[in-house]
């Protein structure tokens, strides 16, 4: 078929719409783009751990018209490696810092593509290299601190196992006592004692070859106490001196609390009747008692004690404030005093004491004028005069602070007092006394409670059980809620003798209690009997820490064994406790139980009390009887009032003669500077780590009678041990006599030893001398110069 030119057209503008649109059948490869060659030259593949590393990347290369630019990293290192790697430029370097593989990463680019290469660089150990897993740690006071060094490295290709290691305490807070126990092993346990931060060096060695490092270790409380910061009138103290009349200003807005929490605020007068209270001359209440900023008014001379409380959710801080107060120079006004008689101190309208006195030999009621008082202070004078109601004529004057009325037979006296200022300004009071059988005594207060704290949500049982009438009277219970915490509703419900209250805010909750006798007699208070009692509430609780237990004398020590001093019995022993509390809580209270005995050992009874504790940490021990041979094993409660914690301890009891380890003796009686005690000395154990202070210690060639030189006894029964002797006195320079650095005691050896001042010290200083044996280094002997520290 012919076409023609239309029919050809349109079939060309077809073709070419087709291919426009993609259509058609070309299977032509697109264009191959080549990326950029990466390539790495290392100054070295193998390098020893701190030796700088070269890497060049200026060998890559591009078939491409654009210029190179490159990217470094590290794709692999070892675990514990600090070691970075980045950089732009062709040529970067880094220093291994741990053995192990490094491997390099370069990633070039030339604009059209990306390439990558790596390069493996080996560090290696040309000596043992210290780790100490973890470095840093924050603990609890009262937790055990263990510190693992067994991550330690061995140079490269070297076997571990022959690796040894030596740790050292080289920072601790002051006046701690902390030690360590097996300082040469791969880990390290502790339990600090003091809050603050203690700062380890471990020493690891091959042969001749060391390495160290450090840890720091920071040990708190869980809840740290606020600090009281309490202003007078403006200022800054405990203590000040103001007019009478005027106001006083309490403010505590500068005190703190170390966690950040809220504060709350209680001002008060002691509520102890005692001599640190308010004169009795006086009528003051403290205004705004519950906020950071209180006053009152100084209306009577004489001094005035104000405590003052802060208190966050688990605990709370008191400082006790004084203020006396005098009358001012421009003061000519005078009051007269005013004159109150009573029996055994007390101020009532009728007295009544027991025919034949006050005691078996004291034929006579004794009457006081000590509640007497003068809003102007300053000193009176004292006029008595008392009789017999039944003999007028015979009239007795006196002129002290009391009387002693005869009482051996029953009979009515009138007593009148005056007292007459410096001023001639006069009192007076009068009373009459009835001497007879069955004489009514007030009764006595006591409010207390089991536990001091508590938590939110429990019910607080305070407890007037202990209240006493001598007459056996029927007493009547008075409570009253004196305190509770900012924002509470806690209500008292009293029944007799016991009251109890919800408590539903974190606090103080304060209650007192007065009784009265069936003939109308209140209560009074004593320094032994309380009317006030309180009852913190904590939002939430840590328990209690068990330190440790161990066995004493001269020293304390944990898991030791007791020696028979005479082949058959003791002559006494001491079991110890340190004890913690992370939210220092105080008291603590504490109970020793011995849970099992020797047979044929006599019966140990059980023993329990409780424990202000100061700082969080205290001691507290036990004094068993003589004790035979055999195992005791004790346990140990320690409460906190909210949550109770135990330990249990083996007292193993041995003749000296198969003691199992090396045993340290104290001897009984005192040697000379020089020369050791004789051969008939007695001789006491003691324990590692053993601490002496007070007195005045020996000096090396003193002849003074007052020198003393304190001597040990080291004997080894099990094994030979080397002896190791360091001391770290500061000021002064000691003498270690007997026993030398490095120092090998034979199996079944004994070595003597003391140690005293080479040179007299011009004053108090620290004996610290550490003599230990390998594998256990303890601080040995610890002595102060002066000073009434006790072990």
């Amino acid at each position: 078929m012919k076409l023609s030119l239309r029919n050809l057209m349109a079939g060309l503008g077809t073709a070419l719409f087709l291919a426009a649109c993609g259509g058609g059948g070309d299977d032509s490869p697109a264009p191959t783009v080549t990326p950029p060659t990466a390539a790495i030259s290392a100054s070295v593949q193998s390098v020893p751990i701190g030796t700088a590393v070269t890497l060049d990347g200026s060998g890559s290369s591009t078939p491409n018209t654009g210029s190179i630019t490159y990217s470094w990293a590290l794709s692999s290192k070892p675990d514990d490696s600090a070691v970075e790697l980045s950089g732009t430029a062709a040529t970067v370097s880094f220093t291994p810092d741990v053995e192990g593989d490094y491997v390099a990463e370069l990633t070039v680019n030339d604009g059209t593509a990306t390439n990558s290469t790596s390069q493996t660089i080996s560090a290696t150990n040309p000596s043992p290299v210290a780790v100490i897993s973890p470095a840093s740690a924050a603990v609890l006071l009262g937790k055990t601190v263990t510190l693992d060094g067994s991550g330690s490295r061995p140079p490269t290709g070297k076997d571990a196992s022959a690796l040894t290691y030596q740790w050292t305490l080289t920072e601790q807070p002051d006046g701690d006592t902390t030690t360590l126990g097996d300082a040469t092993a791969s880990s390290i346990s502790f339990l600090p004692a003091t809050v603050g931060i203690y700062r380890l060096r471990l020493v690891v060695s091959y042969g001749d070859l060391t390495s160290e490092a450090g840890a720091e270790v920071i040990v708190n409380v869980a809840n740290s106490s606020p600090v009281a910061v309490a202003k007078i009138n403006g200022e800054e103290v405990t203590a000040l001196t103001v007019t009478r009349g005027s106001t006083v200003s309490l403010d505590g807005n500068a005190s703190s609390d170390p966690d950040g929490d809220i504060l709350h605020y209680r001002w008060s007068f002691p509520a102890i009747l005692s001599s640190k209270r308010i004169p009795r001359a006086s009528n003051a209440e403290i205004s705004n008692h519950t906020s950071a900023q209180a006053s009152f008014v100084a209306d009577a001379v004489g001094t005035f004690y104000v405590d003052f409380t802060v208190y966050d959710q688990s605990v709370a801080t008191t400082k006790q404030l004084t203020i006396t107060v005098v009358k001012a120079e421009a003061d000519t006004s005078n009051t007269a005093p005013v004159a109150v008689i009573g029996l055994w101190g007390e101020d009532i309208d009728s007295l009544e004491c027991e025919t034949g006195g006050m005691g078996t030999i004291w034929p006579y009621c004794t009457i006081y004028a000590s509640h007497s008082y003068d809003v102007d202070g300053g000193t009176w004078t004292y006029a008595w005069k008392y009789w017999n109601k039944e003999d007028t004529a015979k009239v007795y004057e006196a002129s002290g602070s009391t009387i002693n009325v005869p009482a051996a037979t029953a009979g009515t006296w009138r007593i009148e007092l005056t007292l007459t200022d410096a001023q001639g300004a006069t009192g007076t009071d009068s009373v009459d006394l009835i001497i007879k059988n069955g004489a009514n005594v007030a009764p006595s207060v006591r409010a207390a409670v089991e536990l001091a704290k508590v938590l939110v949500g429990d019910t607080i049982i305070f407890d007037g059980s202990g209240s006493k009438d001598d007459n056996d009277d029927e007493l009547t219970y008075q409570w009253t809620l004196r305190d509770r915490p900012d924002g509470s509703n806690a209500v008292l419900n009293a029944s007799g003798s016991t009251a109890t209250v919800v408590a539903d805010q974190p606090g103080i909750y304060s209650a007192e209690l007065l009784v009265i006798d069936s003939k109308g007699v209140a209560s009074r208070s004593t320094s032994t009997n309380y009317s006030v009692v309180n009852v913190f509430a904590k939002k939430t609780n840590n328990p209690p820490v068990v330190g440790s237990l161990g066995l004493s004398q001269y020293g304390k020590a944990e898991g030791q064994v007791r020696i028979i001093a005479d082949g058959a019995t003791t002559a006494g022993t001491n079991l110890y406790a340190s004890i913690y509390d992370p939210d220092q809580d105080t008291p603590l209270y504490y109970a020793w139980t011995v849970a099992s005995r020797p047979a044929g050992s006599a019966e140990i009874a059980d023993y329990s009390s409780s424990v202000a504790v100061t700082g969080g940490s205290a001691t507290v021990n036990r004094a068993f009887p003589s004790l035979i041979a055999g195992d005791y094993e004790v346990e140990f409660l320690l409460s906190d009032g909210v949550e109770t914690s135990a330990e249990s301890f083996t007292l193993s009891v041995v003749p000296r003669e198969n003691y199992p380890t090396l045993l340290l003796e104290y001897a009984g009686v005192l040697g000379d500077v020089v020369n050791p005690p004789a051969d008939t000395a007695e001789w006491l154990q003691a324990f590692l780590p053993i601490r002496k202070s007070g007195g005045v210690y020996a000096v090396d060639g003193s002849t003074s009678t007052t020198s003393i030189v304190a001597w040990y006894r080291l004997t080894a029964f099990d094994q030979d041990y080397t002896i190791t002797v360091q001391d770290n006195s500061s000021g002064i320079v000691t003498l270690v006599r007997g026993v030398s650095d490095g120092q090998i005691i034979r199996k079944g050896e004994s070595v003597i030893f003391s140690v005293a001042y080479e040179t007299e010290p011009a004053s108090a200083y620290e004996l610290n001398v550490v003599v230990g044996v390998k594998e256990r280094e303890s601080h040995f002997v610890s002595w102060i110069q002066t000073g009434a520290g006790s072990e």
